[in-house]
Formats: structure tokens, C-alpha cells, sequence
């Protein structure tokens, strides 16, 4: 979007085609790096369709944007996610992990919670991302439980080091 940003973590929220599902969603997000300030995210891209466009898409994004965290709807679809070889490419890298989404992101408080974001600037979404939720509902509620996890996990970061003095000489005070 016309500038160098820092993630610290690439998120992907999906839902499935598995069960009673017709078309699986899938939205990939990066939460902005801020150590002082509220947290913030950008969404790069969303793709909802059958199956096998989903699955191309999610081993795309693994290995171009190499995602951290994938977070899904419920526990086959975690299932699923794992017996995808595909996806553990780079694992020696930058390894993943998936996460079932907290009971209530998927809810009124998932959508009030996106809403509020929203509203703040906090979740950036493009417009390609924006015409992905109105096409199908269910994209945002993919983009709601990733949310919703960072909420309750959010980021830790490293405490910053105060630079610590050697001692030594300083230099210019011989001889006075």
C-alpha cells in the first residue's frame, strides 16, 4: 500500500469447506509491529471458493508470506490444516501453528469487536478484501476469529535492553 511496514506476526483466519460447508473462506492479515501503541492489522488478501482454490491459495500464502499462526473454526478443520503437507513448507524456517478460534468470535461480540477496529483505522482492508466480505459473509467471519485470537494472545514482545556501561576510561581528562 505505498509503504514499508514490519509484522510481527502473519495471521490467516479460514473456514473450511469440510462437513455441511458448500465454500471454504480464507483471509491472511499481518498485525503492524507496534511496541508502545495499540495493536493494529492490515489485510493483504481474502479468497473464498471450493475447496481446492482454497487449499491452493492458503499453500500460496505459506509460501510467499510464509504465515505464522492459522487460526479455523473448529477442530476438524484444524485436522484438515495439519494433513496438508504443502503447508509445512519452510517449516525449518519459520514454523506454524493453527488454533481453534474462541467460542465467542464467531458471534456478536467477534463482529462488534471487528466493527470497533474498523472504525478506528485499526484493520485496514483493501478494497479488493472489502468486495471478498460482501460476496460472501463468512469471509469476515474468518477475519473475526483471527481477532479475536490476537485479542486474547496478543503479541509479546521483547523487554527493550538499556544499554549497560562498560566503564573505562574517557578519553580527554589526563593530565588535568
Amino acid at each position: 500500500m505505498g509503504q514499508d511496514r514490519k509484522f510481527c506476526r502473519v495471521i490467516v483466519g479460514a473456514i473450511l469447506p469440510i462437513l455441511d460447508r458448500q465454500l471454504g473462506v480464507a483471509i491472511i492479515m499481518g498485525e503492524n509491529y507496534s511496541a508502545l501503541g495499540p495493536a493494529s492489522w492490515l489485510a493483504f488478501e481474502a479468497v473464498t471458493g471450493e475447496w481446492q482454490m482454497v487449499e491452493n491459495r492458503l499453500i500460496q500464502w505459506r509460501r510467499d508470506m510464509r504465515f505464522t499462526h492459522i487460526v479455523v473454526d473448529s477442530d476438524p478443520s484444524r485436522d484438515v490444516i495439519w494433513r496438508m503437507k504443502p503447508l509445512q513448507y519452510g517449516m525449518s524456517e519459520v514454523p506454524y501453528t493453527s488454533y481453534v478460534a474462541p467460542d465467542y468470535s464467531e458471534g456478536e461480540i467477534g463482529r462488534s469487536y471487528m466493527d470497533t477496529l474498523i472504525a478506528e483505522t485499526r484493520f485496514i482492508l483493501p478494497d479488493t478484501v472489502r468486495k471478498a466480505m460482501e460476496y460472501e459473509r463468512d469471509t469476515g467471519k474468518a477475519a473475526q476469529m483471527a481477532l479475536c485470537y490476537c485479542r486474547q494472545y496478543p503479541q509479546i514482545y521483547q523487554p527493550m535492553k538499556k544499554p549497560v556501561y562498560q566503564g573505562g576510561d574517557i578519553l580527554g581528562v589526563e593530565g588535568l
